[in-house]
């Protein structure tokens, strides 16, 4: 995203679609295939997430407050602070599974709060201007 050419296109697509087809850029056809993309990349994480693990009703809920934690934790727009966020995430859930199970979910708010208080953009996040 950061070192290609088309990664910088498909940001400068997302900031300002008018200035990027005005140099030529099929903007629906990029969006398309972006999608595409995204959609095999899930599509190849569910096939190989399936065998370890079952589907049960209200998982998503669990798991959309999980990936909020991450995020951030983390920081918005970041990759590396995805990263950590996701490993911080993992650690305090663990641990929180270990040591009282009706409040690991409740650990992971705490974490998240004190990440708010010292850095309110998340660890590797930059400030808003």
């Amino acid at each position: 995203m950061y070192r290609t050419r088309l990664g910088d296109i498909i940001r400068a697509a997302a900031h300002d679609r008018e200035m990027v087809s005005a140099l030529g850029i099929p903007i629906p056809w990029l969006f398309t295939w972006i999608f595409v993309l995204g959609s095999v990349i899930a599509g190849l994480s569910g096939a190989v997430a399936a065998p370890f693990g079952s589907v049960a009703l209200g998982m998503d809920i669990e798991m959309i407050v999980e990936c909020f934690a991450v995020v951030v934790i983390g920081g918005m727009g970041s990759l590396p602070g995805t990263l950590l966020g996701a490993f911080v995430v993992g650690q305090v859930y663990s641990f929180g599974i270990m040591y009282k199970p009706e409040l690991a979910l409740a650990f992971i708010f705490m974490v998240m709060a004190i990440v708010l208080i010292i850095r309110p953009w998340g660890i590797f996040g930059r400030p808003e201007r």
